[in-house]
């Protein structure tokens, strides 16, 4: 009866040792597999929201794709401009040196006219010289610098950046041989007291140069 009971004592003590040795394995073994299956997981997040990031950019071209168009069928042209902005026109063009003047205006800043647009027909090819006698002939001018371009649709162009004492304008004079487009913003607009020779207010829209440069870059001759 001794023997069977020291037996019985001494199964029940190895069965207890397996019991806690299998504990102990199952313990230390899971938290590595859960971990090991955090890892993968925690990478596909990662490249997804790099993912997203990426798509959210937007180019210049998707900005213009969602603005209005302004079609003249008078002068076969048409350029994009944004969707909260108005456009005026004026033909003066039946008299003397007469011109047909538009205006794009954004009802979010205070003088309202932020681009203004003169159209003359025919054109010329020499656009320096028509930015010249649009000027003013004698009219002194401080031109910061001036540039051939290819707009995006493959139009020439003559870009040029006027700093005066009252005012920084860009220019572009834009044609083809039968028109020619002559677009001006006004950058920087400065206002002097009676005799002055310091500014005493100063209006900034740089902030809008890149879509003045937008619109410039969507002109297209229909014709």
């Amino acid at each position: 009866m001794k023997k069977n009971t020291q037996k019985l004592f001494v199964i029940l003590t190895i069965v207890v040792i397996l019991l806690i040795g299998l504990g102990i394995y199952l313990f230390t073994k899971k938290p590595n597999k859960i971990a090991n299956n955090q890892i993968p997981s925690i990478n596909v997040v990662t490249e997804n929201k790099t993912a997203i990031k990426s798509t959210q950019k937007q180019s210049p071209d998707d900005e213009t794709k969602s603005w209005k168009t302004y079609s003249n069928n008078q002068y076969n042209f048409e350029f994009k401009y944004p969707n909260n902005w108005t456009i005026d026109s004026s033909d003066y063009s039946l008299f003397k040196n007469g011109k047909f003047v538009i205006t794009l205006n954004n009802p979010e800043i205070r003088q309202n006219t932020i681009i203004s647009i003169q159209i003359i027909s025919p054109g010329n090819d020499d656009l320096k010289k028509y930015a010249r006698e649009e000027a003013g002939v004698g009219i002194p001018v401080s031109i910061e610098s001036e540039e051939n371009i290819i707009t995006k649709n493959g139009i020439p162009a003559l870009y040029t950046i006027i700093n005066d004492t009252s005012y920084t304008d860009h220019e572009y004079v834009i044609g083809n041989n039968k028109l020619i487009l002559w677009f001006n913003f006004r950058e920087i607009s400065r206002s002097f007291s009676p005799g002055g020779t310091e500014a005493i207010s100063e209006t900034k829209l740089t902030e809008y140069l890149p879509i003045y440069k937008n619109i410039i870059n969507s002109v297209k001759f229909t014709k």
